[in-house]
């Protein structure tokens, strides 16, 4: 577990990054579990200028997860400066998405409640996904966001599945055929299947060694009954090709290929150490919110 005197796993901050200039910055954080992502965007360049990784490890409950949360903030410059505006999205399991043409506001809890079950001291919330006529509905710990509410007062506060999803499903709008997309993070991972453009299953899976990972990928495969040695894989998170789960997972699947940021946007060369399928969601949460 975090420690006081918190120092990021990774932190990279451009020079002409200026704190002062609050006016042009805008402020990405996606937190989960086992993680905190901060990324800092011009508005004047749409330029990244700095990025920030927390890991947490051990973490038992939502109590302690407020708690490193807190920590962070106190610890980081980063979250300490001020901004024009500050986005938030929390990496939960808890999300369920339901196509346009059956959702009713009034149902939102009945729908998520069906699909998840009831979550007691969670509030239920929405977001609409653009790019699939869709809701992705939602439960975030109530005290989880008021303690974010104390830390960023005026800060937008949604699920970061939302910005995965719909940035995923615009670039594949026009792609044929059946492609998977696997978004990997440090315990969790997210397996999204297109076909002809129109993404056709989403789910997130928790996973401890690479064996977890790839009996649920194969699963799904095997559910979906896809071919593996004719789908296209694109993989995008925190993960590199010599790491264990990419060498186990081209053992089953032949066709696998690391995916890139988004594009319309910029990125200061202070970013370049790491792999440009690091924090692809976190990038695109601005473009989907």
């Amino acid at each position: 577990m975090i420690q006081n005197g918190i120092k990021p796993k990774r932190s990279f901050i451009d020079p002409f990054y200026k704190p002062e200039y609050k006016g042009s910055y805008y402020l990405s954080v996606q937190l989960g579990r086992d993680a905190l992502y901060v990324a800092v965007l011009d508005l004047k360049n749409n330029t990244y200028l700095a990025l920030e990784e927390y890991i947490f490890e051990g973490l038992q409950n939502v109590f302690q997860l407020k708690s490193e949360f807190e920590r962070c903030v106190k610890s980081s410059s980063l979250l300490q400066a001020q901004f024009e505006k500050v986005n938030i999205g929390i990496i939960n399991e808890y999300n369920s998405v339901v196509p346009d043409a059956f959702y009713d506001e009034e149902k939102r809890e009945d729908y998520f409640e069906i699909i998840q079950g009831k979550q007691e001291g969670y509030l239920i919330s929405d977001q609409k996904l653009i790019n699939l006529n869709a809701r992705n509905i939602f439960a975030i710990p109530q005290i989880l966001k008021e303690a974010i509410i104390v830390s960023f007062p005026n800060a937008s506060i949604n699920h970061a599945f939302t910005s995965l999803i719909d940035g995923l499903a615009l670039k594949y709008k026009q792609i044929e055929g059946d492609n998977i997309v696997l978004h990997i993070q440090y315990s969790h991972f997210e397996f999204l299947y297109f076909k002809d453009g129109l993404l056709q299953y989403f789910n997130s899976f928790n996973y401890t060694t690479a064996e977890d990972f790839i009996y649920y990928t194969l699963f799904v495969f095997e559910q979906l009954g896809i071919n593996t040695e004719k789908i296209d894989v694109e993989i995008l998170g925190e993960i590199d090709q010599d790491s264990s789960i990419h060498n186990l997972l081209f053992k089953y699947v032949r066709n696998v290929s690391f995916g890139g940021r988004p594009k319309v946007l910029n990125y200061s060369t202070a970013l370049d150490p790491f792999s440009r399928n690091y924090y692809y969601n976190l990038f695109q949460q601005f473009l989907c919110v």
